[in-house]
């Protein structure tokens, strides 16, 4: 009866299978196959998400040989806070209460530097604005349609890339913990018959994940080749609009403002009538 337990257990833990699914097999009293399979049952709890990750991620038919990282860095595991996608801004609550800091950005690892480079653009370009006053041209009408088809869904893109990168990684590391687990357990087994079978479906759990990791990091490699495409686009995009606006402010200086111009045109007229007017009103002159 343990060695199937022991199977069970095994089978439960790769699978999600929660306690109540298992024990009306064996029976709910307290013996030595209950107390297994509720052991496994709090390791599959602290692997966490990554049967998530499996469901999620893992394509089919997977080939072997990892990718390798462009531009992304694994998350930093130890101690880490998973906390919310878009934190909250700090300030003060109601009734002048301080409300607490934000967690950490747990994608913070994963902004590509051009990132950086193009909100420093665009808070330059709103100073410009600001300062020098540009008129709108056709040409900054023609960038500014381009960027609201572009902007929202380079931006989602983004936030989709950062997130499929993070629980990659995140997978990663919880499954080396995972299998840690799973050997320590599988120790604690003194038949030596049920132990080897132990060790046999850990062995095939693992020779899993490892695919999976193959496929899903090769996976990643390809998202991180198009992102490299779209935040050159984004990049692209960003400079039009710099242009567009500092084209307008060197077009408006080669032309003098219309009131000016139209007022000189008339200036005879208002020559002509200030002299009638001294010549009537005004004390006369030799």
């Amino acid at each position: 009866m343990l060695k199937y337990a022991l199977i069970a257990a095994a089978v439960a833990a790769v699978l999600g299978i929660g306690w109540p699914a298992v024990s009306g097999v064996f029976g709910d009293g307290p013996n030595e196959a209950t107390q297994l399979v509720e052991a496994t049952e709090r390791t599959n709890n602290k692997a966490g998400n990554l049967n998530d990750s499996f469901t999620d991620i893992i394509p089919p038919a997977p080939p072997r040989g990892p990718g390798a990282s462009q531009f992304s860095q694994p998350a930093q595991l130890s101690g880490e806070s998973a906390g919310p996608e878009h934190p909250a801004q700090p300030g003060a609550g109601a009734a002048g209460q301080t409300l607490p800091e934000p967690a950490p950005d747990r994608y913070a690892a994963y902004t590509h530097p051009s990132e950086h480079a193009v909100r420093d653009a665009m808070e330059y370009l709103n100073r410009l604005q600001t300062e020098l006053e540009s008129t709108p041209t056709e040409y900054i009408r023609a960038v500014e349609q381009l960027q609201r088809a572009w902007t929202p869904r380079y931006q989602r893109a983004v936030q989709e890339y950062k997130r499929f990168a993070y629980r990659i990684d995140r997978a990663d590391a919880m499954a080396n913990e995972y299998f840690e687990v799973q050997e320590k357990l599988t120790h604690r087994i003194v038949n030596g018959e049920d132990r080897r079978r132990a060790e046999a479906i850990d062995a095939a759990e693992r020779e899993v994940y490892l695919d999976w990791r193959d496929q899903a990091f090769r996976t990643l490699g390809q998202a991180q080749g198009i992102m490299v495409d779209l935040h050159d686009m984004n990049v692209i995009i960003t400079k039009q609009s710099l242009s567009a606006h500092f084209a307008a402010l060197y077009d408006e200086f080669h032309t003098i403002p219309p009131a000016i111009t139209l007022l000189h045109e008339e200036l005879a007229k208002f020559r002509d009538e200030s002299d009638r007017i001294q010549q009537t009103f005004g004390v006369p002159t030799n």
